[in-house]
């Protein structure tokens, strides 16, 4: 351990990702331990005295009751965790928000980050204070009948804004923190009541709160107020009711200034917006220059003589154009991460149809499950269902002038599966989908392995394709 540094645990799998923020927090001046899975972070907790912050990325945050998990950090090591988020389309669970003591954003600034950890480090403290000083007061109720010994409570030389009001609430003591916030003494604010002290408007949003804790009900909650210079802070404010018996007597406050973690955050969202932005602008160009190559190979199809390459230039225009229409789903959606499959799946097998167009008609029969699916699956999926639909349309209806084609998807928990099935000639006799030398199926075999999952081809009335893989929970 680094004497006189405060020590934090840096939980990121991405390697990259790591080095940079390992930079910034030792700029900083942290001394930096980095682990790259959740079983490494608990060896590291355990081997690495002095740990003082935990800073993950939410991948590390199992939340479903099985270990590893944030809270089972907090339990037996009691730090506070600062989720660390690549952008806006983390999705977080109530759990995990609840949990956090801070949240941080890879490539943010490195005030930004340095702010986000102080706040988190200076509301753990007062937090763990509070904590024991409240663990204190239930301990001792037979003790705390007087004005003197609620006193004792309030201990002046914690810096967060501490209080204890009674039923009618009145202000039965402050500490000199709470005092010194609104220009006052602490004689001066004993026997007023709320209302007298703050805000209006401040006070009508925060009764509800008081309501609940009067209740019974521990609450906490983050308010705008104004301190004695008149200037509108940010606070975190957590009320814990106190019992006599089964009766709520009054509640105790501890009240944070979290206007910096406030002006951070603000920051974060500045960041994520400008990100937003980019995505949109990468997304873009990088449809039109999917567009191009297929404009380019278009012109070269209707140029050429050879009938097998115009064949081949065929499959490539296809397979292009599946993945635009991936691009085409980004652009117009709220997320870069996740995609409709319906929408998607749709929109590409209306293309590659269309492609194919001649003297026959096929009719597309669909069945696609309506669920969200990353866009690195999603991108995989694609590429198989072109191979696979492009495949039947050249070659299962030679000599018919009408064909039929069964499309489905389904996901059961985590299990996907796609089939396809036509109605045409079937497979050749003999055919061995281990021994074709065909570049489409090898693409499919080659995608299907890097998915995890299984294909099968067979007769069946025609032919019928089934793929299946599953996806993280």
């Amino acid at each position: 351990m680094v004497k006189n540094k405060i020590a934090i645990l840096l939980a990121d799998s991405d390697a990259v990702s790591a080095a940079t923020e390992t930079e910034k927090l030792e700029n900083c001046g942290y001394a930096v331990f980095t682990v790259d899975t959740p079983e490494k972070s608990f060896k590291a907790i355990k081997n690495i005295s002095g740990i003082d912050l935990i800073l993950m990325t939410p991948d590390f945050a199992n939340l479903n009751g099985s270990p590893p998990d944030v809270r089972s950090i907090l339990k037996n090591n009691e730090l506070p965790v600062v989720f660390l988020l690549s952008g806006a389309e983390e999705k977080l669970s109530e759990d995990v928000q609840n949990t956090a003591s801070g949240f941080a954003l890879k490539g943010s600034t490195k005030a930004a980050l340095n702010a986000c950890i102080k706040t988190a480090l200076k509301q753990f403290e007062t937090d763990k204070r509070l904590k024991t000083d409240l663990a204190a007061c239930r301990n001792n109720e037979d003790e705390l009948r007087s004005k003197d010994e609620k006193l004792t409570l309030m201990v002046d030389g914690v810096r967060a804004l501490l209080t204890y009001i009674d039923a009618d609430l009145r202000f039965v003591q402050v500490n000199k923190s709470y005092a010194d916030w609104y220009g006052m003494t602490v004689k001066e604010i004993a026997g007023k009541k709320i209302s007298d002290l703050l805000a209006k408007d401040v006070f009508e949003r925060s009764l509800p709160n008081y309501r609940k804790a009067l209740n019974g009900e521990a609450v906490h909650f983050e308010n705008r107020t104004l301190n004695k210079e008149g200037k509108e802070s940010f606070v975190s404010v957590s009320l814990v009711p106190h019992f006599q018996g089964e009766r709520v007597v009054g509640f105790f406050g501890s009240i944070t200034d979290i206007t910096e973690r406030r002006r951070a955050e603000e920051e974060i969202k500045r960041q994520l917006l400008d990100k937003e932005i980019l995505l949109k602008e990468i997304h873009h160009r990088i449809r039109n220059n999917i567009n191009a190559i297929s404009g380019i190979l278009l012109l070269q199809m209707q140029s050429t003589g050879s009938a097998e390459a115009k064949a081949a230039l065929k499959d490539s225009i296809a397979r292009i154009k599946s993945i635009c229409v991936l691009y085409d789903k980004l652009l117009i959606s709220d997320e870069y991460e996740e995609v409709s499959v319906k929408t998607y799946i749709e929109s590409l097998t209306d293309i590659i149809t269309g492609l194919f167009s001649g003297n026959f008609k096929i009719t597309i029969d669909k069945h696609v499950a309506d669920f969200n699916l990353d866009s690195k699956n999603l991108f995989s999926l694609g590429i198989i269902i072109n191979e696979l639909l492009t495949n039947v349309m050249k070659y299962a209806f030679t000599g018919k002038e009408t064909g039929l084609i069964n499309i489905s998807l389904d996901k059961v928990e985590n299990c996907i599966t796609l089939t396809i099935n036509d109605n045409g000639k079937g497979l050749p006799e003999g055919f061995d989908i281990n021994k074709t030398t065909g570049f489409g199926f090898r693409l499919v075999e080659m995608i299907t392995q890097q998915l995890r999952g299984t294909y099968t081809i067979e007769n069946c009335c025609g032919t019928r394709s089934v793929l299946k893989f599953n996806i993280p929970r």
